[in-house]
């Protein structure tokens, strides 16, 4: 029985402010999501999730943060990686419509839906 794995990319932006890679639905938000499988690690799923969905450049992303979530009723890993702004510039790519940069309000938004074991801080403090 595969069970789902989640993930996103938080930019670290020179001026200190976050953002975070989401999927745009009609209703709002939601991580990058797929299933998990038995020969590979959910890291390792989510991370294929990103390359092909987003396009992103494993090479430039580094893990930062992994928290347990409910997600419409079942336990998963919530995977978040970190990009700086001069990592994300060197992509140079275009991101579909169905994907975006959204601000640390919009994933604190998404975050109050789910039952997060621990919340993680992704601001700076001023």
């Amino acid at each position: 029985m595969s069970k789902i794995v989640t993930g996103t990319v938080m930019l670290s932006k020179n001026n200190g402010e976050k953002s975070f890679l989401v999927n745009r639905q009609n209703d709002g938000f939601s991580f990058f999501s797929t299933e998990t499988t038995t020969d590979e690690t959910n890291m390792g799923v989510i991370l294929k999730e990103l390359k092909k969905t987003a396009a992103i450049d494993l090479a430039l992303i580094d893990l930062v943060e992994l928290v347990s979530i409910n997600l419409k009723g079942e336990r998963t890993q919530l995977f978040v990686f970190e990009m700086t702004e001069e990592k994300q510039a060197s992509m140079n790519h275009i991101l579909s419509d169905m994907i975006s940069w959204e601000n640390s309000k919009t994933l604190r938004e998404m975050m109050t839906d789910l039952d997060v074991s621990s919340t993680p801080v992704f601001e700076v403090e001023k």
